[in-house]
C-alpha cells in the first residue's frame, strides 16, 4: 500500500475499508492500482491509502509473484526464481525492515531485446535476431520485445561541413616497372653472366707494354730519341 498516486498505474478509485497505523490512527482506502516502478517488483491491486506517509509492501503479494523473501536479524532480501537478489533491506530499531533503494538490484527488464542490444555493442535489430536464429552467441536466449530505432546509446553531435578546394595541379601518372621480362624479349644468351662495355684487361699485354716503355715519360722529344725503348715504341 502507498499514499502517493505517482507510483501507481491503472488507478481505480475505490472507497471502503480502513487501515490502522502503528500509532492507532486509521486511514481510509481511496483506490487501488498497479505498482510499476523501475527497480521494484510489479505488484497488482496495491491499495492507495489516505494520509499514509510510508510505502508498505505486502509479503503475501511478493510470494504471489513467485518471489522468495528471506529475513535475518540484520536485514531482509527478496530473491527471484533465478536466485538473483532484486531487493535488499535493513532492520530498523523499531523492528521494521526498510528497503535500501540506493542499493537495489534491477528486477527484470521487460524488453530483453534491448538488453542484449546493449550487451552486444548496440547491434542493430536484424543482426541481433540473426544471432538468435543461428545460435552464434552462447547463452543468448529467445528474445522478446523490440530494439529502439534510434539508439539512445549514441550521442548526436553537430558538425561543420567542409568543402574540398579544387586544385589545378595534375597528378602524374604512376610508373610501373615490370620485373620479370619474357625470355624472348632479352637480347643475347640469358644463361651467361652480366657483360659490361669496358674492355677486358689482358695481363700479358700489360707486361709487354711495361717492359718496352720507361717508367718516366721523357719531357722532350730529344730525350725520347736518346732512349732505345722509347724509339721502339714510337
Amino acid at each position: 500500500m502507498t499514499g502517493s498516486t505517482e507510483f501507481l498505474t491503472n488507478l481505480q478509485k475505490e472507497y471502503g475499508g480502513q487501515v490502522t497505523f502503528g500509532d492507532g490512527v486509521k486511514g481510509s482506502v481511496v483506490g487501488k492500482g498497479d505498482l510499476n516502478v523501475q527497480g521494484l517488483p510489479k505488484l497488482k491491486n496495491v491499495l492507495l491509502v489516505d494520509r499514509l506517509k510510508a510505502n508498505l509492501i505486502s509479503i503475501s503479494q511478493l510470494c504471489d509473484q513467485n518471489l522468495h523473501v528471506k529475513f535475518t536479524k540484520d536485514g531482509c532480501q527478496v530473491i527471484d526464481d533465478k536466485h538473483i537478489s532484486i531487493l535488499e533491506g535493513t532492520r530498523t530499531d523499531d523492528n521494521c525492515y526498510k528497503l535500501l533503494l540506493s542499493h537495489q538490484c534491477q528486477y527484470t527488464i521487460e524488453n530483453t531485446s534491448q538488453l542484449w542490444h546493449k550487451r552486444l555493442g548496440h547491434i542493430h535489430a536484424r543482426g541481433l535476431h540473426k544471432l538468435v536464429k543461428y545460435g552464434a552467441v552462447r547463452g543468448l536466449p529467445t528474445l522478446k520485445g523490440t530494439v529502439e530505432t534510434v539508439c539512445k546509446g549514441y550521442i548526436e553531435v553537430s558538425y561543420t561541413e567542409t568543402q574540398e578546394s579544387a586544385s589545378d595541379k595534375e597528378i602524374a601518372p604512376s610508373i610501373r616497372v615490370q620485373k620479370n621480362h619474357p625470355a624472348d624479349a632479352i637480347i643475347g644468351n640469358v644463361n651467361e653472366g652480366m657483360n659490361i662495355r669496358g674492355k677486358k684487361k689482358n695481363s700479358r699485354d700489360m707486361v709487354k707494354f711495361v717492359r718496352h716503355t720507361s717508367l718516366v715519360e721523357p719531357r722532350k722529344v730529344e730525350e725520347a730519341l736518346k732512349d732505345e725503348l722509347w724509339i721502339r715504341v714510337m
